[in-house]
């Protein structure tokens, strides 16, 4: 294996692409087990045009061992080049699950997924980052958001809300008006409803008001909140003329 990624490398570097993938080529075929060349194969096909060739050779060490990161990094990055973000992202959360990451980068992705509507995709990467970065606040609070999203741990986000917040602390990302939305919803079922109040009062504060539609979720809340309870009626009142301004019925 070493002599012959050695020779492959002095193809590629003469600019005698098509040898250095027929050295390749020769010596996988004689040791199908060099799976760290097939790989450096896969790479060749790409880089010669080849692209079905490199697919189905990565695929191929995928099968075998689907802990390659490489194989996984270098079909993320062709299919991303291709625009092909649905094939991309599982190969690209891969490469996070074997190797790591940065905090940003398991948020990104799982942000990714989640505007994709895989909600569980994205949770169990965030559970794998908040595993490997225990005190990153942005990981936790977007994990229990995703927890709250998917049916599978929906049981389990109200002690992630907790745990998010702890982390975030008063001016962190659990200042967040989804964050506290979504808070709210748990304390409100659990029955807490003056921590419930507090968080839905901190998330109308937040909201930007060109976000009309959430602004006005976030009134109708916190004012049935209060009606359900038969107190502050003429507060609720107020409220819910705002949402009603805000984003009128009729527009629903």
């Amino acid at each position: 294996p070493v002599l012959a990624r050695a020779a492959s490398e002095h193809f590629r570097e003469s600019s005698r692409l098509p040898e250095a993938i027929e050295m390749l080529e020769s010596h996988v075929a004689a040791a199908p087990v060099s799976l760290d060349l097939r790989v450096r194969l896969g790479v060749l096909y790409f880089a010669a045009k080849q692209d079905e060739n490199g697919v189905r050779c990565l695929n191929e060490v995928l099968e075998i061992d689907p802990r390659q990161a490489l194989a996984h990094q270098s079909l993320a990055k062709f299919h991303r080049l291709r625009g092909d973000a649905a094939l991309a992202m599982p190969h690209a959360a891969e490469v996070l699950k074997i190797r790591g990451g940065e905090p940003d980068e398991f948020v990104r992705l799982a942000e990714e997924f989640r505007e994709a509507g895989e909600v569980r995709q994205a949770r169990l990467l965030l559970e794998k980052g908040i595993f490997d970065h225990p005190r990153d606040a942005e990981i936790a609070v977007l994990l229990a958001i995703m927890s709250r999203e998917d049916p599978e741990t929906r049981a389990m986000a109200a002690s992630r809300f907790r745990e998010a917040e702890a982390l975030s602390g008063p001016d962190g990302p659990a200042a967040k008006p989804e964050f506290q939305m979504g808070f709210a919803e748990f304390l409100i079922e659990s029955g807490d409803t003056l921590a419930a109040e507090k968080r839905l009062q901190d998330a109308i504060r937040a909201i930007p008001r060109e976000s009309t539609r959430e602004y006005a979720v976030a009134l109708r809340k916190l004012a049935g909140l209060w009606e359900k309870e038969n107190r502050n009626a003429s507060a609720a009142a107020a409220l819910r003329a705002r949402a009603d301004a805000a984003d009128p019925p009729a527009s629903k």
